[in-house]
Order: C-alpha cells, then structure tokens, then sequence
C-alpha cells in the first residue's frame, strides 16, 4: 500500500515537472538559436597570421585589395611568386609590376568564373610549378567559404594552406543586421556554401548567383 503511494507520488511530482523541463528546453533552444544568428557573420571570417609557403593565391572579386594585400605579402617575402585568379585582362599583373613584383613572379589564371574554378585552376598550376604550400588571400566575408573550397579540391594531396583575410569596409560582421551590403555578402556567401554541400560547386558560377531568383528576392527584400 505504501509503495503504491510512493509510486503515486512520484508520478505527481514528474507530472509537474515536466512544464518546467519542456521550458527550460525551449529557453536553451532559444538562446542557441539568438547565438547562432548573431555570430553568422563572424562566422564567415577565417583569418590566420601569414606563413612561408610556395605561392600567394590572391581571389579576385573586389576593386583590388586583395592584389595590394596579396603584394605586400610577397613584398616580405612569404612567398616567391604570386597567382592571381581573374578573367580580366593584363592588367593586374601591369599592377604587380608596378609595385615591384617581377614578371617571372606572378602567374595569370584568366580561365576561373567561380571561387570553384579558382580552386580547381590553383590546384592544377600548383602540382604544374611542384608547390605545395599557398597563402589565400581574399576578403573576410569570402573566407569561410574559399577556405572549405579548397579543402575539398586539394583533400588528398598533403598540400597546406593558410588563410589571411582583407578587411572589407562594407562588412560588419559583429552587427551585420546593421548594414545593408553586408546582408548581401552574408546572403552570396550562405547561398555559395548551401549550393556546394548540395553538390552544385562545379557547376555554379558568379553570374549564376546573381541571376538565380533567390539573389533577386533578397536584393528586392533589402
């Protein structure tokens, strides 16, 4: 009679606190969620102190920043050469030489469409020139993004890497939801990285992001 009194009692005792669980699991989850959406612009940002290695791979994308940023690090001598990864014309290297970087020290990719394709292209210019180690260096919202590239295209090869990102004026990564193209890069940035987990990476190109009617709805909404 007694233990089934107990057994009652605890049933009772469980059945209160079960509201409390379930809030308590709520508020966690909450907190979790307030963390997650907070931190999604520093998120995106990997940036290391720069090491020696074989070669400077600058991304283009940018007004040049990135080929300045990309000079002075060959500049103090991190590397011997520099690949700069754009479909534009000579002009960059003119802007490389310019500034003190010799013609035999910087190599041209013109074929690259996609942050992709630069990994893919980087790659088959690094096992051409036997290099095996590369500093990256594009802006701080790309990074995150460049940097799981890379480690997808070159996984298996024993190739190192380290990532040093320049600063982009228009990103506010610790209070994104305060400027408006810094949702933008946000929103490039997550559709990029959803579009390669699902397996798109060979196939998506700058231009097709901007065309796809997710880019336009966003640019709409903002």
């Amino acid at each position: 009679m007694q233990a089934g009194k107990w057994r009652q009692e605890s049933s009772d005792v469980a059945g209160t606190n079960l509201p409390m669980k379930r809030l308590v699991i709520v508020l966690a989850a909450a907190l979790i969620l307030v963390l997650v959406i907070k931190n999604a612009g520093t998120f995106l940002v990997v940036n290391e102190p720069p090491r020696k290695a074989g070669v400077i791979i600058v991304l283009s994308g940018d007004r040049g920043s990135r080929l300045q940023w990309g000079i002075r690090l060959y500049q103090q001598g991190y590397a011997p050469c520099l690949l700069y990864t754009s479909s534009s014309t000579g002009l960059p290297k003119l802007v490389a030489m310019v500034e003190g970087v010799p013609e035999r020290a910087f190599i041209l990719d013109r074929l690259a469409q996609s942050t992709y394709e630069n990994a893919v292209d980087s790659k088959a210019l690094m096992q051409k020139y036997g290099l095996h180690s590369a500093v990256v260096v594009s802006s701080d919202y790309q990074m995150r993004r460049a940097s799981i590239i890379f480690a997808h295209v070159f996984r298996g090869t024993g190739t190192t890497f380290t990532y040093v990102a320049v600063p982009d004026p228009e990103f506010h990564p610790t209070r994104w939801w305060t400027s408006r193209q810094t949702m933008l890069h946000m929103a490039w940035e997550y559709m990029g990285m959803a579009a390669f987990y699902l397996g798109l990476g060979p196939y998506i190109t700058d231009a097709w992001v901007r065309h796809s009617p997710f880019w336009y709805v966003f640019r709409y909404m903002h």
